[in-house]
């Protein structure tokens, strides 16, 4: 295990981006006020050359093992006084991506499988605000090229087609802790929580550094 640091970190969005949030008519929303410990973590291990070596997707999502090979771990990012664009038409294009049954082409029109559906993206100069524990994800890319770096630029969202910069920050924020991260490697924690946002986003209360290093001490 690396260092015990607890370092925090500004995300500023370079590029308006979505994930699937909020349902609302047609469509899906975005939180504006938070970015999943989990696509922190994946989309700078990408950026950083950690990324899977095969053309193909792992046949199933196994993130207690994934996550737990990735040096550094994240608490969850937050932000105040984002804002969301206006909703988008997105179109899904099943001849491109798979071709179409005759089941799905006759069903393609309505539902959850429709051609078009909307979405609402963060806006681009979003900020928000967390925590890298363990290991310094800039001094890991310092070390692999030998020259000072102090930002790093990281792709996230639907598509990874959000564009997103890492910097260090020196403003203090609050810790939150995922406990749905937190319960892929200990279900018998017992930490308090805090609001309750999607099924896999679930703050902790607000822990204190030596608190966030001991909980995800374990994620290794």
């Amino acid at each position: 295990m690396s260092k015990e640091i607890a370092q925090q970190y500004t995300l500023t969005a370079l590029s308006p981006w979505a994930w699937h949030g909020l349902a609302v008519p047609s469509g899906t929303t975005t939180l504006n006020d938070v970015v999943n410990d989990t696509a922190v973590s994946f989309a700078t291990a990408y950026a950083l050359g950690m990324s899977w070596r095969s053309p193909c997707l792992p046949c199933e999502a196994d993130y207690r093992n994934h996550l737990a090979n990735i040096p550094f771990k994240t608490s969850l990012f937050f932000g105040n006084g984002n804002q969301l664009n206006r909703p988008l038409a997105k179109r899904l294009n099943f001849d491109f991506e798979c071709g179409m049954q005759k089941s799905i082409d006759l069903a393609r029109k309505s539902g959850n499988i429709k051609d078009y559906f909307y979405i609402q993206e963060v806006s681009a100069g979003s900020k928000f605000h967390g925590y890298f524990l363990h290991a310094d994800p800039l001094q890991l890319a310092e070390k692999a090229y030998n020259q000072r770096i102090d930002r790093l630029v990281i792709r996230l969202g639907l598509g990874r087609s959000g564009i997103g910069l890492l910097e260090k920050s020196k403003v203090e924020c609050e810790i939150f802790i995922n406990l749905h991260t937190v319960y892929l490697f200990n279900r018998e924690i017992d930490i308090e929580a805090s609001s309750y946002r999607l099924h896999n986003i679930q703050p902790s209360r607000p822990v204190s550094k030596d608190e966030a290093l001991q909980i995800t001490s374990e994620w290794f």
